[in-house]
């Protein structure tokens, strides 16, 4: 699945993640494992969290959400400049969210 790009700079990148804050406030990630390779970083995190608000057409479920997601990102001139992710759509599920 294709998402549309976020906008560049911090303030984008927070205003992004606004509304996943707003709806599981306890909302922790750890990152697990990075791997670099050339221009290529991938980062493995977990994410938990409780869904108490709405999010993405879902919730509130007050139902814990456990999810691993892989990112990777091409790095050029020292920024991001490409990122791909996949996540685990079958945990959105369980914490009772739609998921694509």
């Amino acid at each position: 699945m294709r998402t549309e790009a976020v906008p560049d700079g911090l303030d984008a990148f927070k205003a992004f993640f606004a509304d996943d804050i707003a709806a599981f406030p306890d909302l922790t990630t750890t990152v697990e494992h990075i791997v670099a390779d050339g221009d290529r970083v991938m980062v493995f995190v977990l994410w938990r969290g409780t869904l108490t608000g709405a999010w993405s057409g879902g919730g509130p479920s007050e139902q814990e959400l456990v999810m691993r997601t892989c990112d990777q990102f091409r790095i050029a001139g020292g920024k991001v400049a490409e990122h791909w992710e996949v996540v685990d759509y079958l945990a959105l599920q369980q914490a009772g969210l739609p998921t694509p």
